[in-house]
């Protein structure tokens, strides 16, 4: 096996230090080039340095000169250890030179910081003693600043617990006080059982129901103290009738706004059987929110203006599986037309051309009745060439863009062309912008009128059902694709992609319903 280089370069020099002539010859050598590199400027002499690098220098030489007599010292013992034990039990050192120092270097930080932590705890404790004894004398000084100014202060414009605080620091006074209010007391509580009717409930008002014995909770300790016992609940059948009467105008309530946040107009019902939520064990079927519940409920109070409700209790009275979506809950299969009009409703409020904060809301104003077919057709002689009113914020010419869902024809990668429904940016004035909302408009019309019409059928038809009779609602709900576990790069593209479609079916009897999937 041949020899690694460090092993070479042992027996190097052991074949040196063995050859006296040629170990002189080295050493010589090694002088020479100590002095070439000291006339270069190379290295620095001692009496080159600075003091600090004289001292650091001297510093450092100690340092190994220390470090040189400890391993001769150890080296000395071991080889007495060895002469006295003998030949046939070679001893080895415990540890090296390197681990004795870490060690001791080790205790010394550790009694450092000992005596660091215990000169920390004796500071500590002082500082804690003297904040004290400040605090005290603060305190004193305080109370007795309020004892001068209390015994300065009249009585007349003293707080009723000053008055307590000064009566009870003397004890005669204390027992003054006493005296005086049980004697007051006890004639009050005399005069008042002299007095009968109305004259009576007067004087109970003012005595027992003063700002000040209302705001020390004195009420109860009054009327023990007069000898008046409580009102007796003479109209406590009333009471309770309207309590009652209260519940279940609350219990209506809520019942008027559960139906309404599960309108299909407010709220989509998901198409996942396991798209369920539970809540004290009554599992209930997700329901998404259409809009957020501020413009939920103005339209309520414009629909039901005499259930006065306000905004909070809507949002508390909400039904817990009707939610709000989140990302992975979003709409896919909304209107073109809907949607678009949408949009360009959206950019009209950016740019505060218009003041109604919801698309209804303009859709109201361009028309007679949202109920009526010839309105909502555009058919109407009043309101058929009615157009929105705009705000003058921009000129016409004012050059802006908006968002619209439109079908473009693209090449393929095979040279067919193929159309897509994208999502594009639209650029144009806002003269242009005004005339794609009027359009858009004439369009979302009898989409709206038709959907207003098939949710109020569906509605009164389901109310309206009888005991021999369901409602079955039938609706594609989404498109699902196939995938395997391993397959192919060219399966996972293209016309080999499968497809599964799955239709929703509710059927309905009276108020029970029974969720049924057909996969197709």
């Amino acid at each position: 096996m041949p020899k690694s280089a460090a092993e070479r370069q042992r027996e190097r020099r052991a074949r040196v230090k063995a050859d006296s002539s040629l170990n002189e010859q080295v050493k010589q050598r090694e002088r020479d080039r100590w002095q070439r590199r000291v006339a270069q400027h190379k290295v620095k002499t001692i009496a080159d340095m600075s003091a600090r690098e004289q001292r650091y220098q001297r510093k450092k030489w100690r340092q190994k000169w220390n470090e040189r007599q400890t391993k001769r010292k150890m080296t000395t013992n071991e080889a007495a250890e060895v002469e006295s034990v003998g030949p046939h039990f070679p001893v080895t050192p415990s540890s090296s030179r390197q681990k004795l120092r870490g060690r001791q270097l080790v205790r010394r930080d550790r009694a450092a910081a000992y005596r660091h932590i215990a000169a920390l705890k004796q500071r500590l404790y002082s500082a804690q003693k003297t904040i004290s004894r400040l605090r005290k004398r603060e305190l004193r000084s305080r109370m007795q600043r309020n004892r001068e100014a209390d015994s300065k202060t009249p009585d007349s414009l003293m707080t009723p617990r000053k008055l307590v605080e000064k009566t009870m620091s003397s004890p005669r006074k204390n027992r003054k006080a006493l005296l005086l209010h049980y004697s007051v007391m006890s004639d009050f509580g005399t005069r008042l059982k002299s007095i009968s009717g109305k004259q009576r409930k007067v004087a109970r008002s003012v005595l027992c129901a003063t700002q000040l014995v209302k705001k020390h909770r004195l009420q109860s300790f009054m009327r023990k103290s007069f000898g008046i016992p409580r009102m007796e609940n003479q109209n406590s059948k009333n009471t309770e009738q309207k309590m009652s009467k209260r519940s279940v105008l609350s219990q209506i309530k809520k019942d008027i706004v559960r139906d309404f946040f599960e309108q299909d107009t407010v709220s989509r019902a998901t198409s996942g059987k396991k798209e369920t939520v539970t809540r004290q064990k009554k599992k209930m079927q997700k329901r998404f929110l259409l809009e957020p519940v501020n413009k939920l409920h103005k339209t309520f109070q414009t629909e039901h203006n005499q259930v006065h409700i306000s905004r909070a209790a809507f949002a508390k009275n909400k039904p817990f599986w009707v939610k709000r979506p989140s990302i992975q809950d979003r709409d896919t299969c909304l209107c073109t037309v809907h949607e678009n009009t949408r949009l360009l409703h959206e950019k009209l409020k950016a740019l505060k051309l218009t003041t109604d904060k919801r698309l209804s809301d303009t859709v109201c104003k361009t028309t007679c009745e949202m109920t009526s077919k010839s309105c909502m057709y555009n058919e109407c002689n009043v309101c058929a060439n009615q157009q929105p009113i705009f705000e003058t914020s921009y000129s016409d010419n004012h050059a802006t863009s908006w968002w619209n869902w439109q079908q473009v024809t693209q090449n393929a990668v095979d040279g067919k062309r193929r159309r897509r429904t994208v999502k594009m940016r639209v650029s144009g004035s806002v003269a242009e912008l005004k005339k794609c909302f009027i359009e858009q408009l004439r369009l979302l019309k009898p989409h709206m009128f038709r959907m207003i019409h098939q949710m109020s059928a569906i509605k009164s038809k389901r109310s309206q059902l009888a005991d021999h009779e369901v409602l079955l609602h039938v609706d594609f709900s989404e498109n699902f694709t196939t995938k395997n576990l391993s397959e192919v790069q060219s399966a996972h593209f293209g016309s080999s992609l499968r497809q599964i479609t799955l239709h929703t079916g509710v059927i309905q009897q009276h108020v029970q319903a029974i969720v049924l999937l057909y996969h197709k």
